[in-house]
């Protein structure tokens, strides 16, 4: 038979063909001979024998050529058969009750007649009638013309057996660096990058198989042998690497195609005997087991093995049902616990397995979320925590976890943080609830959702089961949420649902009755008493971070700057980043205002650029948007760093008064006084209707008289002047001690 070759050029092979020339020799002397080509899968043993039975043919010698399939490996004498109806004569009579003698009979009497070559490629695929004929074959061939040439791949049931038949052995292996370039020059045609030549390198492993699927591929796609080629090359070397596992996985018995995909689910993290235990091996001893998924180039050697570098584990999980896999990796993760595996590994394996209804699981989960959160690293943070949500879990425990999804969700999905933390503050009752719903809100609102803060503090504080010393806070949260919204236009006429006590004794009260009668402009003394009792507070659960924050602008335009600084200074120091980002946010753009209320324009622009490492811009709700657009727009005026044009960037901001007096300064210092005093008149009516007329908070009058006299309004603009200034000594009395903003 002739063995038509494949177009796959057969290079760094000189040896294995120097061996199949001799033995060819031998063969013409009348001397027998068994060789066995053994290789992994992909290292050509298929075109070594193809190779074979090419020279062999050029010998004058003639050539039965059959390939073993894993669909025929249990159709008896199914090999043998094919091979021996291609060496009988036409219509010679078979005579005899066992098949396996009557095939072997005939196969010797035509070596008899002439020199013969027997090839089989993919040999581990025999069935048991045809290895009981190659067995009975090769006992009798002694002293005769004939030659088996059987390829197999390493690691298969037969590959022992079959090796035991053989004279010699051969073991091709990877193609050289010089042999895989030669490969792809001549697919492509042109002489390969060096950089290129890298590449495939890294990519194919240098595996003959992948080498030659590769350089067709792109030959045939048109693709250029340089660095241009290397994201289309790549994806064809995962393919064709896809496929050798394919046909690797093919050749072996379930039970060690069980194995390795349950090495793969436990990620080098269990010992090899617990890996076997888990994926129920029984026919086999683990060591065996171990070595053929060795030689088959499946697995590594180590005490906890995993697969191959090159195995592409995406693809060999695919092959297991999705049930499968769930239940493969529950079982594997409790394992991995009970064995003191690292709880960052088996926090790895658990999002991919169905609820495992234990407590260790959610606190796995849980600690790893944190050190995640810590090392920045919030995307994994939020899956292990969204994972952990799936456990049956209530209450504090359910609460904790939502208030850490919440934070580890601002700098990604920052409205998914609002929701996540919205279910905190509307959380079932307890202490550790009731601790958490506070810095909930709070952290909500310092990220700039006022309505969403007054809706979950209006549900909550009506609810008997939250302790008292929440419901206070709760409320004091919801005033300082209803100052921030009268700010926004469309939020005008809303009211809160119950007041703040004249002198209170919680410090959150404190807070949010100094900011209540600092933007009014009304007792500055009063002011900074309630303020430095918030301030003194022991901890953010007695006074949450954003009214600490209102505390410290109440006293800065109370003229205590000096303490408003340190108590803001105090917030950002007092939390640990990336934990409370919003909080820290809110208190670095404070200090901006605080750093520009007094002229100081190069400590604002460094507080301006470390608000924004923070709390990056499309963290801020809209809402507190508006306030951050206005701080670069004055820090960027003072600096003079902002041209013509603007004045009107900003996009996803709301308009708030703070904005609008922004943008009036930038018009006002651009020479536009018409637009500048129709925005900082605007300005003025919205704090006016807002209830806010401290003159130091926004000092909207000022710079509006301003650009009002360069429109020849003198009139106006000395009323506002002097209404400004009467605010002013109003406020201060005799100790008047603030600058403009």
């Amino acid at each position: 038979m002739r063995v038509t070759a494949r177009p796959d050029l057969l290079v760094d092979r000189d040896r294995e063909q120097d061996v199949f020339r001799r033995t060819l020799d031998d063969l013409g002397r009348g001397r027998s001979s068994v060789l066995v080509v053994e290789g992994q899968v992909g290292m050509g043993t298929g075109a070594l024998v193809r190779r074979g039975c090419g020279l062999a043919d050029e010998a004058g010698v003639r050539v039965a050529y059959a390939r073993g399939s894993r669909f025929e490996s249990n159709v008896d004498f199914g090999l043998a058969s094919q091979l021996s109806a291609q060496v009988i004569r036409p219509g010679r009579p078979r005579w005899g009750n066992d098949l396996a003698a009557v095939l072997c009979e005939e196969v010797i009497a035509e070596a008899k007649r002439s020199p013969l070559l027997v090839a089989v490629d993919d040999a581990h695929f025999i069935d048991s009638g045809s290895a009981r004929w190659l067995s009975a074959v090769t006992r009798r061939m002694s002293g005769l013309p004939l030659m088996f040439l059987l390829g197999v791949s390493s690691g298969t049931d037969r590959e022992h057996s079959l090796r035991l038949l053989a004279e010699r052995v051969l073991e091709p292996g990877p193609l050289t660096p010089a042999g895989t370039r030669r490969v792809l020059e001549s697919a492509l045609g042109e002489p390969l990058d060096d950089e290129f030549a890298d590449e495939v390198a890294r990519a194919t492993g240098h595996t003959p198989g992948v080498v030659h699927t590769v350089a067709h591929r792109m030959a045939a796609a048109g693709l250029a042998a340089d660095r241009s080629s290397v994201v289309p090359m790549r994806a064809m070397a995962a393919d064709a690497l896809g496929e050798r596992l394919s046909r690797i996985l093919d050749s072996l018995p379930g039970e060690l195609v069980d194995l390795v995909r349950t090495m793969a689910v436990c990620e080098g993290n269990l010992d090899f005997e617990l890996v076997c235990s888990v994926a129920g091996l029984e026919g086999l001893s683990a060591a065996h087991a171990r070595s053929r998924l060795w030689k088959a180039g499946l697995v590594t050697l180590d005490r906890k093995p995993v697969p191959a570098d090159w195995v592409p584990v995406d693809r060999l999980l695919t092959t297991m049902s999705f049930d499968e896999r769930e239940r493969t990796r529950a079982v594997v993760a409790g394992l991995c616990h009970r064995s003191a595996v690292p709880d960052g590994a088996v926090a790895g394996i658990l999002p991919a397995t169905r609820p495992v209804g234990d407590r260790w699981a959610v606190d796995v989960l849980s600690d790893t979320a944190a050190r995640c959160t810590e090392l920045g690293d919030t995307a994994t943070a939020s899956r292990l925590l969204r994972r952990a949500l799936r456990e049956p879990v209530s209450g504090a425990s359910e609460a904790r976890i939502l208030y850490d999804l919440g934070e580890a969700e601002l700098a990604i999905a920052p409205f998914a943080s609002d929701r996540h933390l919205a279910r905190v503050v509307t959380a079932s009752a307890g202490p550790v609830a009731d601790v958490l719903r506070v810095r909930a809100a709070d952290l909500v609102l310092a990220r700039g959702d006022f309505a969403l803060v007054q809706r979950l503090t209006r549900e909550v504080r009506e609810r008997d089961d939250v302790a008292p010393d929440a419901r206070a806070r709760l409320l004091a949260l919801h005033w300082l949420s209803q100052d921030r919204l009268r700010e926004v236009p469309e939020t005008m006429g809303r009211t809160a649902f119950a007041p703040l006590p004249g002198t209170p004794d919680d410090p959150a009260q404190a807070a949010a009755v100094a900011w209540r009668l600092a933007v009014t402009g009304r007792h500055a003394g009063r002011v900074r008493a309630l303020a430095r009792m918030a301030l003194r507070a022991d901890g953010r659960d007695e006074c949450p971070l954003s009214l600490r924050v209102a505390a410290c602008v109440a006293l800065d335009v109370a003229g205590r700057r000096d303490e408003a600084v340190a108590g803001l200074d105090a917030v950002v120091a007092g939390v640990r980043l990336p934990h409370d980002r919003a909080a820290v946010g809110f208190a670095l753009l404070a200090r901006v205002g605080v750093s520009l209320r007094h002229g100081r324009a190069d400590e604002a622009a460094r507080d301006l650029a470390a608000t924004l490492r923070t709390m990056p811009e499309h963290c801020w709700h809209p809402q507190q948007r508006s306030l951050l657009e206005a701080m670069r727009l004055l820090v960027g005026a003072r600096k003079d760093e902002i041209g013509p044009g603007h004045e009107t960037a900003g996009e996803g901001c709301v308009d708030s008064a703070v904005l609008f007096y922004a943008r009036g300064l930038l018009l006002l210092d651009q020479g536009d006084v018409v637009a500048a005093s129709a925005m900082l008149l605007e300005c003025g009516r919205l704090l006016l209707n807002a209830g806010v007329t401290n003159p130091l908070l926004i000092p909207w009058r000022p710079a509006a008289a301003t650009a009002l006299r360069a429109c020849e309004d003198a009139g106006r603009a000395g009323r506002l002047q002097d209404a400004h200034d009467a605010l002013v000594r109003t406020w201060f009395a005799a100790d008047a001690g603030g600058a403009v903003l």
